[in-house]
Formats: structure tokens, C-alpha cells, sequence
């Protein structure tokens, strides 16, 4: 018959406690998707809430350059691009760093471009010159899981980074 009692206060004979999670307040919902932990009274559990902000899966990668949903070969001192993973079905906002000027280009690729040469084909989501700072796209609703491009075409705006966010509704 298995032992569903769990140990959540550890205390010595003379009173020292080594551990006590009585007072701990995560919970399933406050603790990231797949990730493990003890709740108050001793339980292990598993998180359920997902993460908002997408860390890139590559951030400056060098060379690349997407244009009308192209991402090709560039000369590497010029073109930094960061990639993300997205999941089809999600919303995402794409938000760029505080550069005015320059160029922007993103696009969804079928396929992880890391290695992968250049011209391979994928969905433009922005395509603009002269953005303002911090501009910002709404994209989503992708029919596969696929990557997604963010391309700056200036070597001075290396460093600067994109951020994206899932806005995929959760009700």
C-alpha cells in the first residue's frame, strides 16, 4: 500500500530543525511549466504555469539576414539575427530593442537555420526600415512548431536584443 504522507518540517530531538517547509508558499501554478519543487506540506508537484518571455535559442548569431521571408547568407560583421522556438497554435508579441534606424527583418522558418547555410524559405512577420524604438508586431496561430528570426542589419546594433513574449490566452 504506498505512503501518501509527506515530510514537510525535519527537526532533531533537542528541538534544531534542519528543515521546514511548512511556511513556503509554491504552488503548481506559480512555478513554471515542467519544473519540480516541494509545496508546504511536503508534496512534490510540478509546474503548470508557462513562461511569457521566450529566451532565444541563439542570440547574435552570425551571419544572417531575413527579407521577405528569406533568411540568407550575409557577410557576418553586418547582420545578427536571435532565434526563438515558437509553438504552433501561440500568439506572440515580437518587440524590438530601443534602436531607431537601420533595418529590421524577422520571419518564421519550418526549420532550426543554425548551420543551415542560407535561402531557406519561411513566413515574413516584419520586414521594415527605419523602425521606431521598441516597435512592435502581434503575430501567431502557426499551423506547425517552427523558428522564428530576428534579424538587425547593422553591426552597431549588435548586443540589442528582441524580446517575445507568448500571449497565447490560457482559458
Amino acid at each position: 500500500m504506498p505512503n501518501n504522507s509527506y515530510n514537510n518540517k525535519i527537526q532533531l530531538s533537542d528541538g534544531t530543525v534542519l528543515l521546514d517547509l511548512t511556511s513556503d508558499t509554491v504552488s503548481a501554478d506559480k512555478l513554471l511549466e515542467g519544473e519540480t519543487a516541494h509545496n508546504a506540506s511536503g508534496e512534490q508537484i510540478t509546474g503548470t504555469m508557462f513562461q511569457v518571455l521566450l529566451e532565444p535559442i541563439a542570440y547574435d548569431y552570425e551571419p544572417g539576414y531575413t527579407d521577405n521571408g528569406t533568411y540568407k547568407y550575409q557577410d557576418s560583421t553586418n547582420n545578427h539575427s536571435d532565434i526563438y522556438e515558437v509553438k504552433a497554435g501561440h500568439y506572440y508579441a515580437l518587440i524590438l530593442g530601443n534602436t531607431v534606424g537601420t533595418r529590421f527583418r524577422s520571419a518564421l522558418l519550418p526549420s532550426n537555420p543554425i548551420g543551415a547555410g542560407h535561402d531557406i524559405t519561411g513566413t515574413a512577420i516584419i520586414n521594415k526600415n527605419n523602425p521606431v524604438a521598441h516597435d512592435r508586431v502581434m503575430f501567431g496561430g502557426a499551423a506547425d512548431d517552427c523558428y522564428m528570426v530576428v534579424t538587425k542589419d547593422n553591426a552597431s546594433h549588435k548586443g540589442l536584443k528582441s524580446y517575445v513574449f507568448d500571449i497565447t490566452p490560457t482559458d
